[in-house]
């Protein structure tokens, strides 16, 4: 169901208070992505909604 969204990037990312959350990350090439990056959370649709679903969002992560 994520098709429309390749390619699809996924990481670890630990939270200020050092807490790790798997999550997709968003914005970016292949080749920016490396252990370290600096990241910001933001609100993006989960999936591609149908004609009659409720639209899904869910917090992504973004290069800064």
């Amino acid at each position: 169901g994520f098709e429309y969204q390749a390619p699809y990037f996924a990481g670890i990312i630990e939270l200020e208070n050092g807490t790790k959350v798997p999550s997709q990350i968003i914005d970016c090439e292949e080749s920016d992505l490396k252990i370290g990056l600096k990241v910001i959370s933001v609100v993006r649709r989960s999936r591609k909604p149908q004609a009659a679903d409720i639209i899904e969002y869910g917090i992504k992560f973004k290069p800064l």
